[in-house]
């Protein structure tokens, strides 16, 4: 995973003015590898991981090939009980498009979480420590 020009280039603020690192997710794309990368917040809403995947979804529809899709949430330490079940909802209809997901998660409950909606979506994924990142 890169972070160069393209990482973060578009940031979404889902706390109604509040800007910092807890309140920002981003969702870029690595134009020669067609690797989207979806960077969420300390804090997961449901609103949060609704805009973000839709984002990676307008994305993947745009390109109409299927692509690997990395979820940076080394970041997030807490989230919205509603969040797991709203991303799969969210995702289901372009798991088509995603060749595999990638997950990078520092916190255990986070990886569960993650993992489990990836495995309800029948999405192929790897899990990776962020220190492999």
């Amino acid at each position: 995973m890169r972070e160069d020009s393209q990482a973060l280039a578009t940031m979404h603020d889902d706390s109604q003015g509040m800007r910092d690192a807890s309140s920002t997710w981003g969702v870029s794309e690595d134009p020669e590898t067609r690797v989207v990368v979806m960077r969420l917040p300390k804090h997961v809403t449901a609103n949060t991981v609704k805009a973000a995947i839709s984002a990676v979804a307008d994305r993947l529809v745009a390109g109409r090939q299927r692509v690997r899709v990395v979820a940076d949430l080394r970041d997030v330490r807490s989230f919205d009980l509603a969040a797991p079940l709203v991303a799969v909802m969210t995702a289901a209809p372009i798991t088509a498009l995603v060749s595999e997901l990638e997950i990078v998660a520092s916190n255990k409950l986070v990886r569960v979480a993650a993992t489990s909606a990836a495995a309800v979506l029948g999405v192929r994924y790897i899990v990776r420590p962020p220190e492999a990142c």
